[in-house]
């Protein structure tokens, strides 16, 4: 490999670790690695003795679901678009490595033994996580690399291969080649579906692991399955982690004899992943593009101009996020007939209290279409000849409403499957909307006291992992004491008024009320003592 890129790699490396402590300089920043670091070891720490204590895993389950999953995630990788960043450089190295006297394999390897170097740190990771599914730690780390560089070097074939055939008949050959597997997989599941219960779903899988066309399909990823569950590894490994060399040799000779003129569109596909990254930033959460929509969402009424605002998030919303709320909406549309089928339909109830409060807690983090969202304008937001706590109240609108929708999605899906009595769907609805709020609130709270933009959590982003957990930590608290006053209050008056269900439920519900209408003049200062000229990060 050429010493200059060499040298290159061994300075990001450094600006990895200097990234990570270069906040540390401020009481926040300290605050926030040491936080981060002391979660990440003891979350380390918890695994790891988790793998010690609980039994090993049986290694004929390992053996039979490793390579399926392995399949899904390279299959996943070829037919979407996050294959395309397998050979992606983002603008800085376009402008930098392209000019400089570099050949295009050389870059194809500098690529490559960056990815490499990811891997690595994952495999590290993983390996402590899923060491209960291993019988040696060494075993785990080597599978799991050689499995992670094996679908890497799979998705830059396939990618310069499209890329040599030309953009139109890769796309069309990628759509085709998903409607294929598609097919292929229910063709080979379509004989064993209807002889196999939903309590039994597992037995799917086996059937099609064991069919003609599933040996030859999961064959290649059956190899780091093996070196997962070698015993002892000293003798058994060595052979599997040959042949796992041999393969991903073989798939890298393909990658650099074919040598495609993939710099064009490696730079087409880098620039489109650092935009996507500024919008991120931008427009936090999961806005991806701006996009084109035929829904028409009525002017809602003025109420002091809050209306207007709060129409404007939902329109934004809609506008910016639009493939990625249908694909969530789907996914908890999804979840009812997925536990059916999986068999967990034991205790709906405390499945589905579990599932809501779940999605509930994450998704509040991730729609940001709030002061979150429009953190370069509140310059303009503060402008505006419009009171703060109406404006505060609008930010609050989108959010609330899409985790409403998106609870009664996972609601609509687990009743059409799972038998859940009606009291706890009755308890759920109530109880949605003063406690989403509740959360919608804390995170906007925190946002403007420390204010940040959206970054993806780096491997070794201990400060930014710090703030998350605090983040989390801290929404925890004020909902479970919210929770547990309101809680509180309504015992008393059940126990007060001979166990008078709906009474207590109703004082419960306006207890939490009033705990969200009081926390918006909280919100109100802390969006007043914002300025902009100063607290907007970079």
């Amino acid at each position: 490999m050429n010493p200059a890129l060499l040298k290159l790699m061994r300075l990001q490396a450094r600006a990895i670790v200097r990234r990570m402590f270069r906040g540390a300089k401020t009481v926040r920043g300290a605050m926030f690695l040491i936080v981060g670091g002391a979660m990440m070891i003891l979350w380390l720490a918890a695994m790891s003795v988790n793998a010690f204590v609980m039994p090993r895993a049986d290694p004929q389950r390992v053996e039979l679901y490793f390579p399926m999953a392995m399949l899904t995630l390279c299959v996943t990788t070829l037919v979407t678009t996050a294959g395309e960043r397998a050979v992606a450089f983002f603008p800085a190295e376009v402008d930098f490595l392209f000019p400089g006297p570099f050949s295009r394999r050389e870059l194809l390897v500098y690529k490559i033994f960056r990815s490499s170097f990811g891997a690595i740190f994952t495999a590290t990771l993983f390996s402590l996580v899923f060491l209960r599914f291993a019988q040696h730690w060494i075993g785990a780390w080597v599978g799991i690399f050689l499995a992670l560089v094996f679908i890497q070097m799979i998705s830059m074939a396939v990618v310069l291969i499209g890329q040599t055939i030309g953009e139109r008949a890769y796309t069309r050959g990628r759509k085709i080649a998903m409607m294929g597997v598609v097919i292929a997989v229910a063709a080979i599941w379509r004989p064993h579906f209807h002889a196999v219960s939903a309590e039994n779903a597992s037995v799917m899988v086996e059937s099609f692991a064991h069919s003609a066309p599933g040996r030859v399909l999961l064959a290649p990823f059956n190899v780091f399955a093996q070196i997962l569950i070698a015993d002892p590894v000293i003798a058994m490994a060595p052979k599997w982690i040959a042949i796992a060399g041999a393969m991903i040799a073989a798939v890298l000779g393909v990658v650099l004899w074919l040598d495609a003129q993939y710099m064009e569109s490696a730079a087409i596909a880098g620039q489109k992943v650092y935009d996507r990254i500024q919008r991120m930033r931008r427009r936090g959460g999961i806005s991806v593009r701006t996009t084109s929509t035929r829904l028409r969402i009525p002017m809602l009424p003025r109420l002091g101009g809050a209306g207007a605002i709060a129409w404007r998030q939902i329109i934004v919303a809609l506008r910016t996020s639009r493939s990625m709320l249908i694909v969530m909406m789907i996914i908890c549309l999804a979840v009812g007939p997925l536990f059916y089928f999986g068999g967990l339909n034991k205790h709906p109830a405390q499945l589905v209290a579990t599932l809501i409060a779940w999605v509930t807690f994450m998704l509040s983090n991730t729609l940001r279409f709030d002061f979150r969202g429009d953190l370069d304008q509140i310059d303009t937001l503060k402008a505006l000849p419009v009171r703060r706590s109406a404006i505060a109240i609008a930010e609050l609108v989108a959010p609330v409403l899409f985790l409403m929708v998106f609870q009664g999605a996972i609601l609509a899906g687990v009743c059409a499957m799972l038998r859940v009595d009606s009291w706890l769907i009755a308890l759920i609805v109530i109880f949605a909307l003063p406690i989403n709020t509740m959360l919608i609130e804390v995170e906007n709270l925190i946002f403007l006291i420390f204010p940040s933009r959206v970054v993806n959590v780096s491997p070794g982003d201990l400060q930014g992992f710090g703030r998350q957990m605090m983040v989390f930590a801290f929404k925890g608290l004020v909902l479970l004491g919210s929770l547990a006053i309101a809680g509180g209050i309504g015992a008393l008056v059940w126990l007060l008024t001979g166990r008078a269900m709906l009474l207590s439920m109703i004082v419960a519900w306006i207890v939490l009320a009033i705990e969200c209408f009081a926390m918006i003049p909280t919100l109100v200062i802390a969006f007043g003592k914002f300025d902009p000229s100063v607290d907007t990060p970079a």
